[in-house]
């Protein structure tokens, strides 16, 4: 919760008044946050005044009105009170003007008070972001790095090549590894006998538990998936200077040609 006051100028040199404001977010899923305002005034000489102030409060270009009667002296008196819920920016950050005027007359407090200022509200935490580049090489184990913004966030993080989902896992924190025999077909047959293709990582961010939650956005990064360089040899696939042999599905998988031999 972010808080703070605003001075008020005043007519009177036997008063003292100020404007407290205070928000309170609304959480992640809503960007947004409550405003609130509150005029303050007392009496500094230490008699009494007796009589009526009112004006307005304005936040964010939304004016309230504020009215009250009383017997004003040395403690603080809440003259009246605003709020409104502003929504935030995109990423999260939020600035809002607040002022306040108001007035009284036939007391020894006449006059017209006013002050003004722009403070900022706390941020709300938005969907996390890659960290790690989104090109790897085909049969190779691929890491996902997540800049997380709360440590509340899980994620659910797709990895697509040529187009097609090779991999996706719900409730990731920070990172994720992609790896393993299945992972490596999914990424052959979606190259599709090609030296490359684009690849494109999606984070999505949830405030709650894997897709449960509610979610607050996504990010994605581009790149690409590049086949290494393999030889065919004896009906099999060899890795240039180390042997690559995967068996999936009683399968071996070539690279270089996209080909898959049986075992």
């Amino acid at each position: 919760m972010a808080s703070g006051t605003i001075s008020i100028s005043s007519p009177s040199k036997s008063a003292a008044t100020y404007l407290a404001w205070s928000s309170s977010s609304n959480g992640s899923e809503k960007n947004s946050s409550v405003v609130s305002a509150t005029a303050y005034f007392r009496k500094t000489n230490g008699y009494t005044t007796t009589g009526t102030f009112s004006g307005t409060i304005t936040i964010d270009g939304t004016a309230y009105s504020i009215k009250r009667y009383g017997t004003w002296q040395s403690s603080y008196i809440a003259i009246g009170s605003a709020s409104k819920t502003v929504a935030h920016n995109a990423d999260g950050t939020r600035s809002v003007g607040i002022s306040v005027k108001y007035s009284n007359s036939g007391t020894n407090q006449a006059g017209t008070y006013s002050g003004s200022g722009t403070v900022t509200l706390d941020r709300i935490p938005r969907a996390s972001g890659i960290s790690t580049a989104a090109s790897f090489t085909a049969g190779e184990p691929f890491t996902v790095g997540i800049s997380r913004n709360s440590s509340s966030f899980t994620h659910t993080v797709s990895v697509k090549v040529n187009g097609v989902e090779v991999a996706s896992k719900t409730g990731v924190g920070t990172s994720v590894t992609f790896s393993g025999n299945a992972f490596y077909y999914a990424v052959y047959s979606a190259l599709g006998g090609k030296s490359s293709a684009a690849v494109v990582v999606t984070v999505t961010t949830y405030t709650g538990s894997g897709s449960s939650g509610s979610n607050i956005g996504s990010k994605t990064a581009s790149g690409i998936d590049r086949r290494a360089e393999w030889t065919e040899l004896r009906g099999c696939c060899k890795c240039r200077g180390a042997a690559c042999d995967y068996g999936i599905s009683q399968r071996r998988i070539c690279a270089y040609t996209g080909i898959f031999f049986s075992r």
